[in-house]
């Protein structure tokens, strides 16, 4: 990532579904665009997914749910 409006704080936000609309969108058009931030954000769902499974695995569904709020 080596373009000045890449963002690994932001690509790390848009997997975990935590930008408004307008950001997501922004995001999207630049992983359109930016091969190397396509790359990385590959990277960071696949060990998001990976991490997930691994979580609910490890703990009873009582403790995901109260985890959740």
């Amino acid at each position: 990532m080596k373009n000045k409006s890449c963002d690994l704080a932001l690509l790390s936000a848009f997997v975990d579904d935590e930008l408004d609309r307008r950001e997501r969108r922004r995001m999207q058009h630049h992983l359109d665009i930016c091969p190397q931030c396509r790359a990385a954000h590959e990277q960071l769902a696949s060990l998001s997914t990976a991490f997930q499974g691994t979580i609910q695995r490890h703990y009873p569904a009582a403790a995901m749910a109260a985890l959740d709020g």
